[in-house]
C-alpha cells in the first residue's frame, strides 16, 4: 500500500499529521516502507524508531467487543499547510477463519479531489474471481503471465463526491469495485456451516435447565422464549474476538463458564437447548448495515456482521436474537428483523427473506391531557406513554438501568424545552405487562406560566406540541437530491393532546393528511363543548426515498413541521360561554356590517312588494286552462319554496354565531 496527500489547512495538519496502521498481529505481520513529508520537491524521511508507537487500542470497546487489533502509529514532525505526506508498507497474512477466500472492495471515489488511484491484484488464472462494479463503467486492464493473471484499476484526476445529507446506512455513495471468489451464497452458507460442525455435548449444568424448562413450560412456545430468555439474560454480551474467533464460537462449555459471549456464541447456546428441546434451529448471518439491501451485493463473507437463529415453532417460522435485551411478548414479539438472512445447514442458494411481523415494531401511543384556565393560573398536565413491540424494550431498558427519579428530572427538563415553568409534581407511575409486551408511564405536571405574552404584547397566547414527533420527524430542507434519502423505518407514533377549559372551545373541526412514498401523517383537529382534542399520527412506510421522490417528500415534511405545532389564546377572566354575548366580547364590525346589509335587503323588498305587478307572459298554446294568473308552488317545488323562506333566517343565524 503507498499513500500520498497534500494536506490544505491547519485542520488537515492537525488531524492527517499521524499515520495509524490497524494490525490483527494473530496472523499478520507489517512491514513499513516508508514515511516522509515532502515539501518542495524535497522528501524529509519520518520513518525514525522513536517516533513509531504500537498502541493496543481497542476500536470496538464500547460495543463489548475485544479483537486484539493493534494500532501502529508513525508520529510525523515538523509538517506545515501545504506539505505532502507520504508512507507506504506491506501487510502480509489473511484470518484463517476465512479458509483461503478472498474478498474486497475498492473506492474509486472519494470527499476530496483524488489525483490518482492505482490497484493490482494479481490473480492466479486457474482461479474464479467475481468482479462487480458499482457506480462506475471503469474495466480492468487484464494481462496474463506466468499462470497469473494481473488486473489493474486505475483512475486520475477524479473531482470529489459531493454526499446529499441524510443518507441511509446501507447505501454506497461512491463508485468502486466488489471483489470475491465467492461463486453463490450456497458456497458462502457452505463456509459458515463450517463455523457451527460441532458445538459439542451438553454440560450438565445446560442439561438440568432444559430439563427445568421442558416441565415448567407447557406449549412448545413458551419453551422456546424460556430458551431465549436464558440466552439473552444469563449469558451476558461481550466479545473475545481473536484471531479465527472474530467468527467462530468458542465450545459451549467455555461459554457458560466465563458467563459471557458475543452473539455467535449466544447462537450456538440457542441452538444446542432448542433441539434438546425437538425444535428444529439453524443458524443464521445477517448484516446490521445492509439488512435486506444485502441482495444488492455479490455472495460474500465479508459483509456480514451479525449471527441469530431460525427456529421453526409449530409449524410456523420464527427469527430469534439471542443478544436482544429487554424482551417480552410472544414469539411474534420478539421477532428480529434485518429484512434478509443467510440460513446455515441448508442447501438453499438465496438469501432467505426475514417476513416483516408488526408485533414487533416500535410503536408508541402518548396521550398528554392540559387542565387549562385563565392567565395568572397553573396548568395541569397529565402525560401518559405507552409503548409496544421494540419500543417496550427500549422503555424497559431506561426503567431498568436508571431510578424513577432521574427518569424524572430526565423527563420534566424535556418538556421544559416547551414549557419553561413546569415542574413535575410525583414520580412517574410505571406498569410492565410483560405478557402483552406493552410499558405504561404516567406522569403529572403542573405549568406556571403555560400562557405566554405576545411578542407584540397584544396578549398572551398558549402552544400545544407532540415534542417526540417533533424529535423524530426529520426537518430537512428541500433540495435537489441525486442520493436516496434514509428514513428511520419502521415507526409508528400516536399522539393526542386534550385540552379542556371550563368556559368551552369554538373551533371548526379539521384534518389534514400528508403522504408520501415512506411515510404517512395524519393530523386532525376535534371539539365539543369543553375539550379540544388533538390527534397526530406518524408512520413510516419504506426506508428510503428515491432521489426522483425526494423533492416532495422533503416538501410535504416542511408542511408536516408547520402542523405540529398549535396555537391558542386565553379566555377572559370570567368568561364564560353566555359571557360572550357581551358588549366586550362583540365584533362589532361583523354586527355592523350584518346590519347595513339587513337594512339594505328590507329597503328593496318594500319597494319591491309596493311596485306595480309586472305584466306576465301568456301560457303556451295549450296550456291556457289556467289563463294568465300566477298559480302557486305545488309538488315538489314547495321544497324549493321552503329553502328559499328559510334561507334568510339560517343566515341570520350564522352572522350572530
Amino acid at each position: 500500500m503507498h499513500v500520498a496527500y497534500r494536506l490544505l489547512d491547519e485542520g488537515a495538519v492537525e488531524d492527517h499529521s499521524q499515520v495509524e496502521i490497524r494490525v490483527d498481529p494473530t496472523y499478520e505481520q507489517l512491514t513499513l516502507h516508508a514515511a516522509a513529508v515532502v515539501r518542495g520537491g524535497r522528501a524529509i524521511n519520518q520513518l525514525v524508531p522513536s517516533r513509531i508507537r504500537v498502541v493496543h487500542r481497542e476500536a470496538q470497546m464500547e460495543s463489548q467487543i475485544f479483537d486484539g487489533t493493534v494500532s501502529v502509529v508513525v508520529v510525523m514532525e515538523d509538517v506545515k499547510r501545504g506539505d505532502i505526506v507520504e508512507y507506504s508498507y506491506t501487510r502480509r497474512g489473511a484470518n484463517p477463519v476465512f479458509a483461503g477466500h478472498y474478498m474486497t472492495s475498492i473506492a474509486l471515489e472519494m470527499t476530496v479531489p483524488l489525483r490518482a488511484a492505482h490497484f493490482r491484484l494479481l490473480w492466479p488464472a486457474d482461479r474464479p474471481l467475481y468482479i462487480r462494479r458499482h457506480a462506475t463503467t471503469i474495466e480492468p486492464t487484464v494481462t496474463v503471465a506466468g499462470g497469473h493473471r494481473e488486473y489493474v484499476w486505475s483512475v486520475k484526476d477524479v473531482a470529489p463526491q459531493v454526499l446529499d445529507a441524510g443518507l441511509p446506512g446501507w447505501y454506497d455513495p461512491y463508485g468502486g469495485i466488489q471483489l470475491s471468489d465467492f461463486a453463490s451464497w450456497r458456497q458462502v452458507a457452505a463456509w459458515g456451516d463450517s463455523l457451527f460442525a460441532s458445538p459439542g455435548p451438553l454440560p450438565d449444568a445446560l442439561a438440568a435447565r432444559i430439563a427445568a424448562i421442558r416441565s415448567g413450560n407447557r406449549s412448545k412456545a413458551s419453551q422456546v422464549l424460556a430458551a431465549l430468555r436464558y440466552a439473552q439474560e444469563e449469558v451476558r454480551y461481550l466479545g473475545i474476538e481473536i484471531g479465527v474467533n472474530s467468527h467462530r464460537p468458542y465450545p459451549l462449555a467455555t461459554v457458560l463458564r466465563r458467563g459471557y459471549g458475543d452473539c455467535k456464541d449466544k447462537v450456538q447456546l440457542l441452538i444446542a437447548m432448542l433441539r434438546a428441546l425437538d425444535v428444529a434451529a439453524s443458524p443464521a448471518l445477517v448484516s446490521t448495515v445492509f439488512q435486506a439491501h444485502v441482495r444488492d451485493l455479490h455472495p460474500t463473507a465479508g459483509m456480514f456482521d451479525h449471527a441469530i437463529v431460525r427456529a421453526e415453532v409449530d409449524g410456523r417460522e420464527y427469527w430469534l436474537d439471542p443478544t436482544a435485551l429487554y424482551q417480552r411478548g410472544n414469539l411474534d414479539d420478539v421477532a428480529a428483523q434485518f429484512g434478509a438472512a443467510l440460513v446455515l445447514g441448508g442447501r438453499a442458494d438465496s438469501l432467505a427473506p426475514i417476513p416483516h411481523v408488526p408485533a414487533a415494531d416500535p410503536v408508541v401511543n402518548v396521550e398528554m391531557t392540559f387542565d387549562l384556565d385563565t392567565v395568572g393560573t397553573p396548568v395541569s398536565l397529565w402525560v401518559e406513554t405507552e409503548s409496544r413491540g421494540r419500543a417496550a424494550g427500549t422503555q424497559r431498558a431506561a426503567l431498568q438501568t436508571n431510578s424513577l427519579e432521574s427518569l424524572q428530572r430526565a423527563y420534566t427538563e424535556f418538556y421544559a424545552g416547551l414549557y419553561p415553568g413546569i415542574t413535575s409534581v410525583r414520580l412517574p407511575k410505571v406498569q410492565d405487562k410483560q405478557p402483552e409486551n406493552v410499558v405504561h408511564v404516567t406522569e403529572l405536571y403542573s405549568i406556571a406560566n403555560f400562557w405566554q405574552p405576545k411578542a407584540d404584547h397584544s396578549g398572551h397566547t398558549g402552544t400545544f406540541e407532540p415534542l417526540e414527533l417533533s424529535r423524530v420527524i426529520p426537518s430537512l430542507t428541500a433540495t435537489h437530491r441525486t442520493m436516496p434519502l434514509g428514513v428511520a423505518h419502521p415507526t409508528r407514533y400516536r399522539y393526542t393532546v386534550k385540552a379542556r377549559m371550563k368556559q368551552g372551545w369554538i373551533v371548526a373541526p379539521h384534518a389534514d393528511t400528508i403522504v408520501t412514498s415512506a411515510i404517512r401523517f395524519v393530523r386532525s383537529l376535534s371539539v365539543n363543548e369543553k375539550i379540544l382534542t388533538l390527534e397526530y399520527a406518524y408512520e413510516t412506510l419504506a426506508d428510503h426515498v428515491s432521489p426522483s421522490d425526494a423533492q416532495e417528500h422533503l416538501d410535504k415534511l416542511q408542511r408536516i413541521q408547520g402542523l405540529l405545532a398549535f396555537g391558542i389564546t386565553p379566555p377572559s377572566t370570567d368568561a364564560t360561554r353566555p359571557s360572550w354575548t357581551d358588549a366586550s366580547e362583540t365584533n362589532w364590525l361583523v354586527l355592523l356590517t350584518a346590519l347595513i346589509v339587513v337594512a339594505l335587503a328590507t329597503a328593496a323588498a318594500l319597494r319591491l312588494h309596493r311596485s306595480a305587478a309586472p305584466l306576465w307572459l301568456p301560457a303556451p298554446a295549450g296550456v291556457g286552462q289556467f289563463g294568465n294568473t300566477p298559480v302557486g308552488l305545488g309538488g315538489w317545488l314547495l321544497l324549493a319554496g321552503f329553502g328559499v323562506v328559510l334561507q334568510p333566517l339560517v343566515l341570520m343565524s350564522t352572522i350572530v354565531s
